[in-house]
């Protein structure tokens, strides 16, 4: 079983790496074009990636996971989803001074109109959320802007949005919502 893990990782951090390496227009068309062929169950990549990322993360981060039951799927690659989660995880560890508690979680929202608090809000419409939420003590940056501006980058992509809400002494929470 650690055989076919570690082969999972491997695989991981290829498709990453070859990912990376595009051309930027080059790039983006791959991932648009993944999307489009690509029906993921959320809970399901979310509960995979949690095994590779524990270790990662270190013992003096708590993980938890709340994943909303009856979750539609979503037209985004398995290994989108992994790269999102891997850049917001490690940096929440980082800015946690590694220990803290990390919270994954899925759900839907449903909007029946167009009314927004900001241009991050979802839209009209039925929307997966995935949530990364940390327990620093600061309302301080979670991400530098190159890491949240590569996890917009891919979100946007597959046409979803990205919220970002801190608060001192509650931590900060990053929602992704996919169409």
């Amino acid at each position: 079983k650690k055989i076919l893990t570690a082969g999972d990782s491997a695989k991981l951090l290829v498709e990453q790496l070859v990912a990376f390496s595009q051309e930027p227009g080059g790039q983006e068309q791959m991932h648009r074009d993944r999307a489009a062929d690509t029906v993921l169950d959320l809970n399901s990549a979310v509960r995979n990636f949690d095994r590779l990322l524990r270790p990662l993360l270190g013992a003096g981060i708590d993980v938890g996971l709340q994943l909303e039951p009856e979750l539609e799927a979503v037209a985004i690659g398995n290994t989108e989803i992994s790269q999102i989660l891997l850049n917001l995880a490690l940096n929440a560890r980082d800015s946690m001074g590694g220990a803290g508690r990390l919270v994954i979680e899925t759900g839907s929202i449903a909007r029946d109109r167009e009314t927004r608090d900001h241009d991050s809000d979802p839209g009209a419409g039925t929307w997966v959320m995935l949530a990364v939420t940390d327990s620093s003590e600061t309302a301080g940056e979670q991400c530098g802007s190159s890491v949240l501006s590569a996890v917009d980058s891919l979100v946007k992509r597959c046409g979803g949005k990205l919220k970002v809400q801190r608060e001192a002494g509650k931590g900060t929470r990053i929602c992704i919502f996919l169409p």
